[in-house]
């Protein structure tokens, strides 16, 4: 089985995701520079995994992203 590249990286932000600590989520900057990747990649990855249900945004005083519940759950 092959993994695409994009596959790749959007499992790689959702183990970030999952991995932190922070109740806020992470933002797309940190992701960014957590991953090496270019900002607007990684923001449309997140986007893909925000409209499959995958992960969340969390509004406040940042914006970020973060698991839903139920997944957080199963970790």
């Amino acid at each position: 089985m092959k993994i695409t590249a994009q596959e790749e990286y959007g499992l790689r932000i959702l183990i970030r995701i999952a991995r932190c600590r922070d109740k806020e989520g992470m933002s797309i900057p940190q992701l960014t520079e957590a991953e090496g990747l270019s900002s607007h990649y990684v923001a449309k990855l997140t986007r893909m995994l925000r409209m499959k249900g995958l992960s969340t945004v969390r509004l406040g005083i940042r914006v970020a992203m973060c698991l839903p519940c139920r997944q957080k759950k199963l970790l």
